[in-house]
Order: C-alpha cells, then structure tokens, then sequence
C-alpha cells in the first residue's frame, strides 16, 4: 500500500476530527424555511454562515462534513484498512 495514500487519508481523518460543532445541518432560507438567512446549524449551537456563497457553494460546503466521512469509509473499505 502506498505510505503517501495512507499518510492523506490520516490527514483528512485528523482535519475532519477537529472540526467543532459535530453533526452539521445546512438549512436554505426559501427551501428549508422562509425568512431569515440560510445557515449551517452545529450539534454545538454555533451556527456557520458564508458571505458571498451561492446556492451552489452553500450545498458543498454545508454537506461537505457527511460527505467526506462517507467517501473516507468507502476509500477505506475499498482499499481495505
């Protein structure tokens, strides 16, 4: 197995550790409710806004935590460590 492979994917393992908050939760004024701004809501009550994000970057970034944990186990499953 190649070291740099497994040294990338501890990598992103340790960011996606130490990132606060827990579980996120992206919210869209206008698809999720009305009135108020679109926000990604943490298990910790600190809420997360972006300026200048579109709807685009906002999709990305708000699921971009659920996203990465589940492509880290399917590369670890596939790879088989």
């Amino acid at each position: 197995m190649d070291t740099l492979l497994i040294d990338k994917i501890k990598l992103i393992e340790t960011r996606l550790k130490n990132v606060k908050g827990g579980k996120w939760e992206l919210k869209i004024e206008g698809e999720d409710f009305t009135g108020g701004d679109t926000v990604i809501i943490r298990e910790n009550n600190e809420d997360l806004y972006l300026t200048g994000a579109d709807l685009n970057d906002w999709k990305l970034i708000g699921n971009s935590k659920s996203d990465i944990e589940f492509l880290l186990k399917t590369v670890k499953k596939l790879l088989k460590i």
